[in-house]
């Protein structure tokens, strides 16, 4: 999710940058996939409200993963960069190890 704490209303158009982070800032492994259904529309966000976008992923090892324990290194932060900026957000990640080399499906942001 996305809010809009300013003061007057703003646009989002498409997608998020994302990565994947470990206790005491090291990257893990990302592979972002944007999905293209439903297509990326421009989104009005009014002060105060929001926007999402759906994010999946595997909790299942796939090939590279380990195959017994966690497939990948747990993540402790998911960084997100807003679509059309170059700052980071970090948001808490308490969803467990992301499989299949980090794979996280992402649609675009939505009302």
């Amino acid at each position: 999710m996305l809010t809009n704490r300013g003061g007057s209303p703003c646009t989002a158009f498409g997608f998020g940058g994302l990565g994947l982070v470990a206790p005491g800032g090291t990257p893990l492994p990302t592979r972002q996939v944007r999905l293209r259904d439903p297509a990326p529309a421009t989104v009005t966000v009014e002060p105060g409200h929001s926007v999402g976008a759906e994010l999946h992923w595997s909790v299942v090892a796939g090939p590279g993963d380990a195959q017994s324990g966690n497939c990948q290194p747990v993540p402790a932060t998911l960084r997100v960069i807003p679509p059309d900026e170059t700052e980071a957000l970090s948001v808490p990640w308490g969803e467990g190890p992301v499989c299949q080399g980090g794979t996280l499906q992402e649609q675009a942001y939505h009302a």
